[in-house]
């Protein structure tokens, strides 16, 4: 997790999490020392995805710019046999009636915990 304090000390980057496109045109038009990445962004909750084209832009136009990483690429789950059907079924969450858990937040990347692609898949193979 990027520490503003310590950055200029220790990382070859400058980082953050979900800066807007005008944030980072602004770091990178005013004396950029490090290249550009974002730790984390497009955040891929249910159908989320959407304004990719806005970063993928600055690609092209900044050198420094190195682009993102997009949260969650793939969901967090396991492979189970469901008691009821007997048949292989994806698990996560509070889906094991546990309390510690993030429920939904564990399924929320661009492909499914076996691999298969999401809907959201088909913008960010567009760029």
């Amino acid at each position: 997790f990027p520490n503003p304090a310590f950055e200029d000390l220790i990382s070859d980057v400058k980082s953050c999490m979900y800066a807007p496109p005008e944030e980072i045109v602004d770091y990178l038009e005013n004396k950029a020392e490090k290249p550009f990445i974002l730790c984390e962004y497009m955040h891929d909750m249910g159908n989320s995805l959407g304004g990719m084209d806005s970063y993928m832009t600055l690609l092209d136009r900044y050198e420094m710019y190195q682009g993102g990483y997009i949260w969650d690429f793939k969901d967090q789950a396991i492979q189970v046999t469901d008691p009821i059907t007997g048949r292989e079924v994806m698990r996560y969450g509070g889906d094991f009636d546990d309390k510690p858990s993030d429920y939904e937040f564990s399924g929320n990347g661009i492909v499914f915990a076996d691999g298969q692609e999401k809907p959201a898949m088909q913008e960010v193979r567009y760029y």
